[in-house]
């Protein structure tokens, strides 16, 4: 008898196993397809452009490479996806020069990119679930989550999923427009739409200054400086020439944070640059960041009054420091 109730056990777990796997290779191929900007970029193949620029949501919606390309013929791509911490731009810049080619990189920089964590969710991980099989994006999964974590999303079927369900219902069932050109620019006169309600980096970004405020000091995380190194030496084996550049913010919005944050974040990005005989482009030196007009409420993403003056800032910088085939 206990023969029999194995074997109708051994038939249970099988079945089971078999819905499992039919279940992760349907959402699998789902997920390739749904609209984000994650897989916009994943999805660029062969293309051979003077510049791409890659960050969170301020150089998102702040770096307008479409109107720069008309006015320059300047050929840039805007890489950067809301919400997105050092280590998701590193992968997506890594996966992205594996098929395409670049001359030159303009990488964000400001106190997200060395404390993540000021992102309500700063690692996009479910999102490249599909991409399991690439090791490199793998690599980049299983440094950023535990082991015990990562080794049943690996090797259990339909479980990382599971996992994700409720985004995962919304990504692939619910009618989802993307809100970027065909360059990549989230133009911040649209009603953007968030790649997840687990991404945005603050409901009001300014909330992560006045986090700031009460702890009086830069915070660096050491695994967050490690992949700024890391595109900085990929940039190098690429044979890419990297900008860093701290994207305009409201200066005046507080003080506390321009002293206690800002500046050590200045010191700290031109000892890096200076480290590796890179350019540093400090925005948020430009008179605009002094008018509180220019900004949104959130005091860190341009309005359109605000991104017009930046415009032909940026392309004058992009035209002199870039190399550049006229």
């Amino acid at each position: 008898m206990w023969k029999s109730r194995l074997v109708k056990v051994g038939l249970f777990f099988i079945m089971v196993w078999v819905i499992f796997l039919s279940l992760d290779y349907f959402i699998t191929d789902k997920l390739s397809t749904v609209q984000t900007k994650q897989n916009w970029i994943l999805n660029l193949t062969n293309k051979s452009v003077d510049y791409i620029v890659i960050g969170s949501s301020k150089s998102e919606q702040g770096a307008d490479v479409t109107t720069i390309y008309k006015n320059s013929k300047l050929d840039g791509l805007n890489l950067s996806c809301s919400g997105c911490g050092i280590a998701e731009q590193f992968l997506l810049l890594n996966e992205f020069l594996q098929k395409n080619y670049t001359k030159n990189v303009l990488l964000m920089v400001d106190f997200t990119t060395f404390d993540p964590n000021q992102f309500t969710y700063p690692f996009h991980d479910y999102l490249y679930f599909h991409r399991f099989g690439d090791t490199d994006v793998s690599n980049v999964i299983f440094d950023q989550t535990n082991v015990k974590k990562f080794l049943i999303w690996k090797y259990i079927p339909f479980v990382r999923y599971a996992e994700f369900n409720s985004e995962f219902k919304r990504l692939i069932y619910n009618e989802i427009k993307l809100e970027i050109d065909n360059r990549g620019f989230s133009n911040p006169k649209k009603t953007k739409v968030i790649n997840s309600q687990r991404t945005n980096s603050f409901d009001n970004q300014s909330n992560g200054i006045q986090k700031y405020d009460e702890i009086n000091r830069m915070k660096i995380d050491d695994q967050a400086k490690n992949y700024l190194n890391k595109i900085i030496n990929l940039c190098e084996t690429k044979k890419i020439k990297l900008i860093l550049a701290s994207f305009p913010e409201y200066t005046k919005g507080s003080p506390n944070f321009e002293i206690k944050v800002r500046n050590p974040l200045r010191n700290l990005v031109r000892l890096i640059a200076l480290e590796n005989n890179l350019k540093y482009l400090d925005l948020t030196e430009l008179e605009l960041c002094q008018n509180k007009n220019n900004f949104n409420n959130d005091g860190v993403h341009l309005n359109l009054t605000g991104l017009t003056l930046l415009t032909p800032i940026l392309e004058n910088l992009l035209l002199k420091n870039f190399e550049i085939n006229q």
